[in-house]
């Protein structure tokens, strides 16, 4: 436990993971599948500017950080507690990609003058 620090609270998210093995030609064993990331929800997100939250979650597979690994959700207007009920959707796995394969999540609030 960390003493002497007081940790923000910066909202929580819900997310389910699946890896989905896709057979090749009759053969019980998967050469390769698919990772579903059901983006499910926000509870409590900070509102940090403005009077409105925008919010869009941004996911990517790593270690690839090329575009083909970055995915997001649409934007939820005017909620702390967005529901997005996304599922993102990566393929090409091998079963030991798993061992090494990370993925990051941000929540983002969309602003109409930025670029994300």
């Amino acid at each position: 436990p960390l003493q002497g620090l007081e940790l923000e609270n910066r909202g929580e998210i819900k997310i389910a993971l699946q890896y989905v093995p896709q057979p090749v030609g009759g053969k019980k064993i998967a050469a390769t599948g698919e990772v579903h990331i059901w983006v499910k929800q926000c509870n409590d997100l900070p509102v940090l500017r403005g009077p409105k939250l925008n919010s869009f979650v941004k996911c990517t597979v790593l270690p690839d950080t090329s575009k083909k690994s970055r995915q997001k959700t649409r934007a939820v207007a005017k909620t702390t507690n967005p529901i997005f009920n996304h599922t993102m959707v990566y393929d090409g796995f091998k079963p030991e990609d798993l061992k090494e394969a990370c993925v990051e999540l941000s929540v983002w609030d969309h602003n109409k003058f930025a670029n994300h």
